[in-house]
């Protein structure tokens, strides 16, 4: 059974992110695996003699597990828990390696920044290192079915393969793919010549009617972005870790972290390393 994996740290964002991936749970007909990080800090050993400490977090926060399995189920999604005692990257990396989950879901807290679990690195080392994607959920975001999925290209070797995950992904979902390009600069006829030239290669392989194609032309990024996922009503919008150009600005460890606040709507991103790393 294909299964979805969740971390949470029982906040109100990663109550969301659980929430979003019970709807693509409930289309795809998959499993939900929670996972929480008992990691403890030089004052929590401290100030709780960690031994005692220890001992009572995980009695809570296997209850609050077994409550939220209970509440899935109810929904019709088959769930399970996992808790470990190491920092939450180490918790999801592992567990992935070991459950190979289609994907993980995350949550975030949109221009606040991610909560504290999700601080610093963890999020930017789990989408570089996690062997399945990673889709980022903004705390305003709600699942409301996928209509419209948009894939920022480079014209990169990678694009063709993660297409072809993107395109199972889509037809799980009913779900129209366009394909994106966005460039800064002139030479707009090369660029569209690219495209065609992609098309003509991809056409041949992925076997989905519904896809489309575009070259965008932008001085601000970011602005733009805001105004095609407006006009075109995204639901997702998807990118991979192998793009080298204005994506792979977007998308180093700080510049994905203010993609990742300045959207609105989930982010998936695709890598592919070889294997997974787990530090």
């Amino acid at each position: 059974m294909k299964a979805i994996l969740v971390p949470t740290d029982f906040s109100d964002c990663a109550d969301n992110a659980v929430s979003y991936a019970t709807g693509l749970a409930l289309k795809e007909r998959s499993k939900i695996l929670l996972c929480h990080s008992l990691e403890f800090t030089l004052t929590d050993i401290l100030y709780n003699l960690v031994t005692p400490a220890s001992k009572s977090f995980r009695k809570a926060a296997t209850q609050k597990l077994q409550q939220m399995v209970s509440d899935l189920e109810k929904k019709g999604v088959k769930a399970d828990f996992y808790i470990r005692d190491y920092s939450l990257k180490k918790t999801v990396l592992s567990l992935a390696a070991d459950k190979m989950p289609e994907y993980i879901v995350m949550g975030t807290r949109g221009a606040g920044g991610l909560k504290k679990i999700f601080q610093g690195t963890n999020t930017s080392k789990i989408m570089e290192r996690a062997r399945c994607p990673v889709i980022i959920v903004p705390e305003t975001a709600r699942y409301d079915g996928m209509r419209h999925i948009t894939y920022c290209t480079d014209y990169q070797k990678a694009d063709f393969s993660t297409l072809k995950m993107l395109v199972h992904f889509a037809r799980n979902h009913e779900a129209h793919v366009n394909v994106l390009h966005v460039y800064e600069g002139d030479h707009l006829e090369s660029e569209k010549q690219k495209m065609r030239d992609m098309v003509a290669e991809v056409n041949g392989t992925l076997n989905y009617e519904n896809i489309s194609y575009q070259v965008l032309m932008v001085s601000d990024p970011l602005t733009k972005f805001d105004e095609y996922i407006s006009a075109y009503s995204t639901s997702l919008l998807v990118m991979s870790t192998g793009h080298r150009s204005l994506m792979d600005k977007l998308l180093d460890t700080s510049e994905t972290k203010e993609l990742s606040y300045h959207i609105k709507i989930p982010l998936m991103v695709f890598h592919h390393a070889k294997e997974i790393i787990v530090i």
